[in-house]
């Protein structure tokens, strides 16, 4: 017999990957807003979380390629396991109260998908964002470090998908991310402030 239920345990898996999930959304708005001047600064003394936050923040496809792997993975996984855990739980629970069978799958998966759905967005995606909004640069070197160490890990696939991205960009004309003029201009702005 297991110390907790269940359904509790497969809660906490779900809960466990959307987290993750937010911290990634978390990672990519912090990296992308703050201050490129205040972490050059911070880096020069040595702090270590600001360094790896320059460096992948200085290439904004390869962030944007890392995150977007590593949240496209634990959506996925996010779906796949509460679409065999939970509804199937609910199936069941639908099937005994008397539903038809078609009827009871057809409600336990849109009702899985909208909770599931709902969750994930607010919690997610919407809060971490508006958390690193409120204090970018913090965040950022926070996560600095971890983002940098699954950029590595994800090489391969960050690599081919950066350079997708950019062929794209490119043959429509477009500049790369890390070579905005609209960028560059913010960055002398606060560079005159301080």
């Amino acid at each position: 017999m297991t110390p907790f239920p269940a359904p509790l345990i497969e809660i906490f898996i779900l809960a466990v990957l959307i987290l993750i999930n937010g911290l990634l959304a978390m990672a990519e708005i912090s990296l992308v807003s703050a201050s490129k001047s205040n972490l050059e600064k911070l880096s020069q003394q040595g702090d270590s979380g600001a360094t790896a936050a320059l460096d992948i923040s200085q290439r904004p496809t390869e962030l944007l390629s890392t995150v977007q792997v590593g949240m496209t993975l634990i959506a996925l996984s996010a779906g796949v396991y509460s679409g065999t855990t939970f509804v199937e739980q609910l199936f069941r629970l639908l099937l005994e109260s008397g539903l038809s069978e078609s009827y009871s799958r057809g409600l336990a998966s849109a009702t899985v998908v909208v909770i599931v759905t709902f969750v994930t967005v607010v919690f997610g995606e919407l809060v971490p964002k508006k958390i690193a909004l409120h204090a970018p640069n913090s965040v950022a070197l926070w996560v600095g470090k971890p983002i940098l160490y699954l950029a590595r890990l994800f090489q391969p696939l960050v690599s081919i998908l950066a350079k997708i991205t950019d062929g794209i960009c490119n043959v429509l004309g477009l500049n790369t991310l890390g070579d905005s003029s609209a960028a560059r201009q913010e960055e002398i702005k606060s560079l005159l402030q301080e």
